[in-house]
């Protein structure tokens, strides 16, 4: 059983590398990107934060995965996942909105990463 968390700064490859982690760990994969839309900012994280700590094996990706990791750290003593995998570097050049948004997630990564590694959740930074 493996839970792996896929989360970064928009347009860094979150989708992508998701994708291939779940096709090799033979699981569906779950991306914030499928809550545009139907769930405003603060709903999407919310709702990704419900999604983490269940047993058995998933990849989860998404911009929204880092401020679902904080919410869900917030509410529980437990393991969110075993992995994060943070990307913190864009793959194109970002509109401004997309580069405000990137450091505010490069912001949250910050508060959680020790929380996650004091939980012995291992931490993996892809460029």
């Amino acid at each position: 059983m493996t839970r792996t968390v896929v989360c970064g700064v928009p347009r860094a490859g979150k989708t992508t590398l998701g994708l291939v982690l779940a096709r090799a760990a033979g699981v569906t994969l779950g991306s914030t990107d499928n809550l545009i839309g139907t769930h405003d900012w603060s709903e999407a994280s919310a709702e990704a934060a419900l999604w983490l700590g269940r047993e058995g094996s998933y990849v989860l990706e998404g911009v929204a995965m880092v401020r679902a990791l904080r919410k869900f750290l917030e509410k529980s003593d437990a393991k969110p996942c075993d992995r994060v995998i943070w990307m913190p570097a864009p793959r194109v050049v970002l509109s401004p909105g997309q580069h405000v948004m990137a450091q505010g997630c490069r912001t949250i990564w910050n508060e959680v990463r020790p929380a996650l590694l004091a939980r012995r959740v291992e931490v993996e930074t892809r460029p």
